[in-house]
């Protein structure tokens, strides 16, 4: 079961807040693993959620707040666009899906051309715990490789305030940020620590 089962919400806002969700998946996409949203605005705020409880002990592959494609590419009229992730509390009772990637997941942001807005995102105030189930990580945040490169093309990342505890994996995983990364609390992650370089608790590229 779902509390979202999404194909798109392109072009408007999308507000999810003050729920209490206990299914399998927290978002869930119809044709994408991981829904897409090409949004102009998202805040998620103040839910409670614990992903597969009360599900056999072998059930895994489950979907946190996942976010792939989160802005509209063509928002010329606008100066900025935002998500707004904050004071959730997750907690996943088997393990994630591996696109899903984290129990917080934004990636695929549009091409950034002249013109476009400001795109900003906000991860405050959060407790993820990952029970030690596996493949689970914290936060997964793939930004814009253009935008990163390019100063002119602003994607704006803040993750403040949160707690992240009992990952298999990072605590939070980071490719392409330009922001800050600030007053977070990490306990008990990367317990799955192999390879050359291991898992460190918060990876960033």
């Amino acid at each position: 079961t779902n509390a979202l089962l999404s194909r798109s919400m392109y072009g408007y806002q999308f507000f999810f807040e003050d729920n209490i969700i206990e299914s399998k998946n927290f978002f869930k996409g119809e044709y994408w693993d991981v829904p897409q949203f090409n949004a102009v605005g998202m805040r998620i705020k103040n839910n409670i959620a614990r992903l597969g409880k009360g599900l056999e002990n072998n059930a895994y592959d489950l979907y946190g707040i996942g976010i792939n494609s989160p802005f509209v590419w063509n928002g010329y009229n606008l100066d900025t666009l935002s998500i707004d992730i904050s004071n959730n509390t997750i907690e996943t009772y088997h393990g994630i899906y591996g696109q899903s990637e984290g129990l917080i997941t934004i990636k695929s942001f549009p091409y950034r051309a002249e013109g476009m807005p400001v795109f900003k995102v906000s991860i405050k105030d959060n407790i993820l715990n990952g029970k030690s189930k596996i493949e689970t990580r914290g936060i997964y945040y793939y930004g814009s490789s253009q935008a990163y490169s390019d100063p002119d093309k602003d994607v704006l990342l803040n993750i403040s305030g949160n707690e992240i505890k009992n990952m298999r994996y990072q605590g939070m995983r980071i490719y392409y940020a330009k922001g800050r990364i600030s007053n977070n609390t990490l306990r008990n992650n990367s317990q799955d620590n192999w390879g050359y370089d291991g898992y460190p608790v918060i990876y960033v590229n």
